[in-house]
């Protein structure tokens, strides 16, 4: 596959629970970010490159999913931040 990819949009993993292969083992940088009209998580690739494989472990919370209980973290959100014990989203729908 020749497709060079810039940016994907990742709105229920965490990047930093996946390694990405590119092609030819090429180096590139990964930027997160998000959007700030609609809160979507974005990963920016850098050069553009081909992506040969991808493999993500762990797992994180939902929106509005416990991210604390009785004062123990339960894990990292998935898409957006812990606040009052609930993962919220960086921009409310």
């Amino acid at each position: 596959n020749t497709l060079s990819i810039s940016k994907i949009d990742f709105p229920d993993f965490l990047p930093n629970q996946c390694t990405f292969e590119f092609a030819n083992n090429a180096e590139v940088t990964l930027i997160n970010s998000f959007d700030s009209q609609n809160g979507l998580q974005q990963l920016f690739v850098g050069p553009p490159t081909p992506i040969v494989a991808v493999t993500c472990t762990g797992t994180c919370i939902s929106t509005f999913g416990d991210c604390f209980i009785n004062g123990s973290p339960l894990g990292e959100c998935c898409a957006g931040f812990c606040a009052g014990n609930k993962c919220r989203p960086f921009v409310n729908p």
